[in-house]
């Protein structure tokens, strides 16, 4: 056992430097030594369901199961700390495959023995929370905030359930506590700007997502919204910087692309907008913007492909994938300056 504890303890110290493949490597061979042993199983178990290797994880604690004479899950509560964490990474594992009756029952299992536990108690208002159970959902995240007012997940969690279910109001409270617990929150800045826009607060949303920027410059989401805001002002200028900047900083942004786009096309660009439409639709082909768009997105195709000719002097594709890529010798309307796109 004295063994044990060491080896945990050199697995926790290589985590906190930083260096999770040793860990993995100590509690590994420990396991192969003495398999038995539950402790090192959750926490080899833990670490993989951290990194995001779910099917290693499942595997450890299959294999715990099997080896440390413990009951099946969901049929006896655990007997020791370790078996316990075991069922709850159980748990877990099953909520994250989407699984979330399955997690459901092996958390009221554990509640029957720990009713307190606050992660266990956020793990089974996230499980409900999956199942569209908001109300209970909300009920076990209020317990784990007041059995751990710190557990900011817990929190952050319900306020965006609050959100969800059309509470603004409690919602706008609990993101502006978070904010004040927790000054170098982004997203809580970036969902209380969203609220606030939502309840026609335009200098109070403008304040939050400007201060989510301050603290991460390169968080697109802000930066998007505050391009949105722009051009609801009319600020053509200051909207292009910002869709700008949030499609550099997230690449992947479907919205941020089709807002640039629609910015692009209204002010004459229509290269550069058919570039930003093309790579929303490579993102995600069924975006209902696009489909809005479409007849808007086709016209203005044509007309960029009408105006050119094959350099071989054929007539010219009017489909404006075709029109886009191919060689083609510039007419007037080609030649006239547009800057560049984004």
């Amino acid at each position: 056992m004295k063994i044990a504890r060491r080896t945990l303890e050199r697995a926790r110290m290589a985590l906190m430097q930083g260096n999770w493949l040793k860990a993995v490597n100590l509690l590994a061979c420990d396991l192969e030594r003495r398999p038995e042993m539950a402790a090192t199983a959750a926490q080899l178990a833990t670490i993989y369901m951290e990194q995001g290797r779910f099917e290693l994880a499942e595997e450890v604690i299959d294999r715990a199961f099997a080896l440390s004479e413990m009951p099946d899950p969901d049929s006896a509560c655990p007997f020791t700390p370790a078996q316990r964490e075991l069922y709850l990474l159980k748990g877990n594992l099953r909520l994250t495959r989407g699984d979330a009756p399955g997690a459901l029952a092996l958390y009221t299992l554990l509640l029957a023995d720990k009713a307190q536990d606050p992660d266990l108690l956020f793990h089974t208002g996230l499980a409900y929370e999956r199942i569209s159970q908001h109300e209970l959902a909300v009920s076990y995240l209020d317990q784990a905030i007041k059995a751990d007012p710190e557990h900011l997940m817990a929190r952050e969690i319900k306020a965006q359930i609050l959100l969800c279910m059309g509470r603004l109001d409690e919602a706008r409270i609990m993101y502006g506590d978070i904010t004040l617990d927790h000054p170098d929150n982004v997203n809580a800045y970036v969902m209380l700007g969203r609220i606030h826009h939502h309840q026609g607060r335009k200098l109070a949303a403008t304040s939050a997502w400007e201060r989510a920027i301050a603290l991460a410059p390169n968080a697109d989401e802000p930066l998007r919204m505050l391009g949105r805001m722009a051009l609801q002002d009319r600020d053509n200028g200051r909207a292009r910087a910002h869709l700008t900047r949030a499609v550099l900083a997230n690449p992947n942004n479907v919205l941020a692309h089709l807002d640039l786009a629609d910015l692009l096309a209204g002010l004459g660009e229509t290269r550069a907008a058919l570039c930003h439409w093309d790579e929303a639709e490579r993102l995600c082909p069924q975006h209902p913007r696009l489909t809005q768009e479409a007849e808007r997105r086709q016209q203005i195709a044509d007309e960029v492909a009408s105006c050119c000719t094959p350099m071989d002097g054929a007539p010219g594709n009017k489909h404006y994938l075709h029109a886009l890529t191919r060689a083609i010798s510039p007419c007037d309307h080609c030649l006239q300056p547009e800057p560049a796109s984004p």
